[in-house]
């Protein structure tokens, strides 16, 4: 025999048996890999839905953020104006007593004050108005009575002359 030849064949058969278990050992490397990748997929679709959950919790948050500065602004800022709007239009109609009442001490409030006190001066200002117009009314009338009066009395003074000529005369 030759020199090394059970080496070779030693070699041989190690190589055989192993080019044997290379199949086995992929199919085995391959069920690992493929369990590894489902795990990985499975972590991957929980941590998907985690941050799903999230953002539908985030959305819904801001949501009802936007909803709550809505009714905040109405009660804060659009109702007192459209309440202040009206009593204008109502002053506008000629109805000076109206007011309103004042719910804070911001820009509306202060708003709302100064309308009150515009609208007290107004009415004020009407009352004076009225008062005036009544004694000037009551003075047209007292001169219409006077000369009226006067008129009537100058007439039948002077059928009384008139009627004592008539009488001196023998008429």
């Amino acid at each position: 025999p030759r020199p090394g030849g059970s080496e070779k064949a030693a070699t041989l058969a190690r190589l055989e048996a192993t080019s044997w278990a290379i199949p086995d050992q992929v199919a085995r490397i391959n069920v690992l890999h493929r369990r590894r990748a489902d795990a990985l997929i499975e972590q991957t679709r929980r941590d998907l839905t985690t941050i799903l959950g999230i953002s539908v919790g985030v959305a819904l948050l801001a949501a009802l953020t936007v909803v709550g500065a809505s009714r905040y602004a109405a009660q804060r800022v659009t109702l007192p104006l459209q309440t202040l709007a009206s009593a204008a239009t109502r002053i506008a109609g000629g109805d000076f007593a109206q007011r309103i009442s004042v719910r804070s001490r911001d820009e509306i409030g202060r708003l709302a004050e100064a309308f009150n006190a515009m609208a007290a001066q107004l009415q004020a200002h009407d009352h004076e108005i009225r008062s005036l117009a009544t004694v000037a009314e009551r003075e047209r009338l007292a001169r219409e009575m006077h000369d009226g009066l006067a008129q009537a009395l100058a007439l039948v003074r002077m059928r009384l002359h008139s009627l004592d000529e008539s009488v001196a005369r023998g008429d």
